[in-house]
């Protein structure tokens, strides 16, 4: 129940401090309402993507994006549980690929990962001495490539925890609550043992209601301050309880001698120190736990919108179970997004090639004058939309904006959303397009400019909902064409005929 009461008292404090803003008060009064229930409707935690309510903090936002990536389930009362669950599963991760992969290398890999949905095959077992140093000088590169033009992914992960609590801090104000008299939603650290241990060794959590303090007294301000500045001086991300100092050591002397390419930084994710050693060591793990899909160019890009926004949430005062959580995410949003990745799909219908014909059949059904200029120019949709479609569109965005269409990619479970995105960036930009030539559209569609991500989305939306309401499916274009496409194979194979020559392909 802890982790509960601590967002909801989290929200409680941010309807007291923004209470005469009427339109916010509204808006966290109904995110209480909804969050207080012992089980949440399934269809409430859409309204709150739909109506864009996760704007208004990164708390509900974190949460949110918990409970639609099946991280956190609809029962409220299960939250600890799961959390201290997932955050041990992750630690034997941990364990296994990184700080002790030598001592594992004969166990079976399914034991360790029974208890989620992602099961690797029995013949993925650890054959190394140490890291697969291979695997990591990849996924090393990539990592520093994230998001360069922030500084937060070079930063001290405690850095981050410790103002978050600066945060909590600031909102916990005593003198804001003593001309008023009004009862102050106290954070404190419970220690008591049970079912209701806290889900991170030095949590904040949320006292009963029963306990809550009406008398906002010197001695209980103090009480709060030191709870706090004690996630200040303990980093909560600490693994040494696996393996020797001595085998970390070999561990990342081994990575370092075995970095072929050379590349000046190197993550250290048997002891993390920054943001990058802890996304680099998420998926180096998920890798390992994929063999068949393994690493791929651009999941960096794909991870990193879950880490910034579940790092930055006020409430992610634990480095190990903010990682665990970030984690888990990802492994769901992988799992949406694993077909456009996994080179044996490629050519299949939700393979990469596959998603590129349905986009390309799309802006054909709805733009066909740009269609026919970009076929005219043979600018062929794998130049442009292949790191649209792939990445989800996060090297086109700056954070802020990505994190806004993350949320519709999050709730959206219709996999052809991403498409229609897509398609409402090429009709914003049709007018330029149809004036320019081969280089000056490429490079435009390679460097779009920047677009409200609120403006795609409802755009988006409503030509979504008008194809469905008149019955005219993308699947349905797609299947037709594939149809048409069988048929005319044959004839294509034989010189003689000209009958099909003037065919345009898609």
């Amino acid at each position: 129940m802890e982790y509960k009461l601590e967002f909801l008292s989290y929200l409680l404090i941010l309807k007291k401090k923004n209470e005469k803003i009427a339109k916010y008060d509204n808006l966290i009064k109904i995110c209480i309402n909804i969050f207080e229930k012992n089980v949440i409707d399934g269809n409430d935690l859409i309204y709150l993507f739909e109506k864009n309510i996760l704007d208004i903090n990164p708390s509900i936002r974190s949460m949110c994006w918990k409970l639609a990536l099946n991280h956190l389930s609809l029962n409220t009362n299960t939250w600890n549980q799961e959390l201290i669950e997932k955050r041990k599963l992750y630690e034997y991760y941990i364990k296994y690929f990184v700080t002790e992969p030598q001592k594992n290398k004969n166990l079976n890999t399914n034991k360790i990962i029974e208890k989620v949905d992602a099961v690797c095959n029995d013949d993925n077992e650890s054959n190394d001495d140490f890291l697969d140093s291979e695997l990591f000088s990849q996924i090393n590169k990539d990592t520093f490539r994230t998001r360069p033009e922030l500084s937060f992914f070079s930063l001290n992960p405690q850095h981050t925890i410790n103002n978050n609590i600066n945060i909590l801090n600031s909102l916990i104000n005593i003198e804001d609550y003593e001309d008023e008299n009004e009862e102050v939603p106290l954070l404190v650290n419970i220690s008591n043992g049970g079912v209701d241990k806290p889900v991170c060794g030095d949590n904040i959590i949320l006292e009963p209601k029963d306990k809550i303090y009406t008398d906002a007294s010197k001695e209980k301000l103090q009480n709060i301050n030191y709870c706090l500045e004690n996630k200040e001086k303990n980093n909560l991300g600490n693994i040494n309880d696996y393996s020797t100092e001595n085998e970390k050591k070999n561990n990342m002397k081994e990575i370092k001698e075995q970095n072929s390419n050379g590349y000046p930084n190197v993550c250290d994710i048997v002891n993390p120190k920054k943001h990058y050693d802890r996304l680099c060591r998420i998926l180096y793990i998920y890798a390992k736990l994929h063999p068949y899909v393994k690493y791929v160019q651009g999941m960096n890009e794909i991870l990193a919108p879950l880490y910034y926004t579940i790092f930055n949430d006020p409430l992610c005062n634990c480095l190990l179970q903010g990682e665990a959580d970030i984690f888990f995410c990802f492994i769901e949003l992988m799992h949406r997004q694993k077909d456009v990745f996994c080179e044996g799909l490629d050519n299949t219908d939700n393979g990469i090639n596959g998603k590129l014909k349905k986009f390309s059949l799309l802006l054909k059904f709805k733009e066909y004058e740009l269609w026919e200029k970009l076929y005219t120019l043979k600018i062929e949709t794998q130049y442009y939309a292949f790191k649209w479609i792939l990445l989800l569109l996060t090297q086109e965005f700056d954070i802020a904006d990505t994190i806004v269409l993350y949320d519709q990619f999050i709730i959206n479970n219709n996999e052809h959303f991403i498409l229609y995105i897509c398609l409402v960036i090429c009709m914003k930009l049709k007018n330029t397009l149809l004036c320019g030539n081969f280089a000056v559209n490429l490079k435009l569609l390679q460097n779009i400019p920047p677009f409200d991500p609120y403006d795609l989305i409802c755009e988006a939306k409503k030509i979504m909902k008008n194809d469905y309401k008149n019955k005219q499916f993308i699947t349905d274009i797609y299947d037709s064409y594939i149809r048409e496409k069988k048929k005319t194979k044959p004839l294509d194979s034989i010189e003689s005929s000209n009958t099909y020559e003037s065919k345009t392909p898609i």
